[in-house]
């Protein structure tokens, strides 16, 4: 058959479903189906006449897109897309480092593009297709999460700065270019009382 050598193409099928009293089909009804949708069809001729050139014949028609399998050939393409995509949104967390202010961008970027992605993944492929191409990365980021909570409670309040400067220090980490260099309390000189070289010898 000539089906087995096509793609893509739409079937249609149509019955009658009520006849005049000449034997004329006064109503019918399709089943149409292509790998896009369905579609159910309904159309009547009403009693005055079906035959004549000003017959009007009144339809009412039903579609519903086909939901098809996940690994579907066509949709190789766009989960490999959307796999890409996730690996972007996620590589910033190699880049983390011990005093999270890295991990802190990396978070805040991969949530960002994560949350852009999220509903074209879930409306494109569904809630698997949304597993297998974005499941692993969420997890990535919830993990990500936990450890950027536990870094910061590990610094204690009065020395903790502020998500600003953390957010600027983390972006050079993460440019390459360093952090900023911060002041340790050890490296703050007090002022000093004693007397320098220049006032005793005014003194004398």
């Amino acid at each position: 058959r000539i089906d087995q050598n096509t793609l893509g193409v739409e079937f249609e099928s149509y019955s009658c479903t009520g006849y005049d009293i000449d034997g004329n089909c006064q109503s019918w009804e399709g089943d149409i189906e292509s790998l896009e949708e369905v579609e159910w069809s309904k159309c009547f001729c009403p009693p005055s006449g079906c035959q004549s050139q000003d017959a009007v014949w009144l339809c009412d028609e039903w579609e519903l897109p086909k939901t098809r399998e996940l690994f579907y050939e066509g949709h190789i393409g766009g989960l490999i897309a959307f796999i890409f995509a996730e690996c972007f949104c996620t590589c910033l967390f190699f880049k983390a480092d011990e005093e999270g202010d890295a991990l802190l961008v990396a978070s805040a970027a991969s949530w960002c593009g994560g949350l852009i992605l999220l509903p074209f993944l879930v409306l494109t492929y569904g809630f698997y297709g949304f597993l297998f191409c974005g499941g692993f990365f969420w997890f990535v980021r919830i993990v990500g999460c936990c450890c950027l909570v536990a870094t910061t409670i590990k610094i204690p309040k009065m020395e903790r700065p502020s998500n600003k400067v953390r957010m600027q220090r983390g972006a050079s980490k993460i440019l390459g270019r360093g952090g900023s260099r911060s002041i340790q309390p050890a490296e703050v000189k007090e002022p000093s009382n004693e007397p320098t070289n220049e006032t005793n010898n005014v003194n004398a």
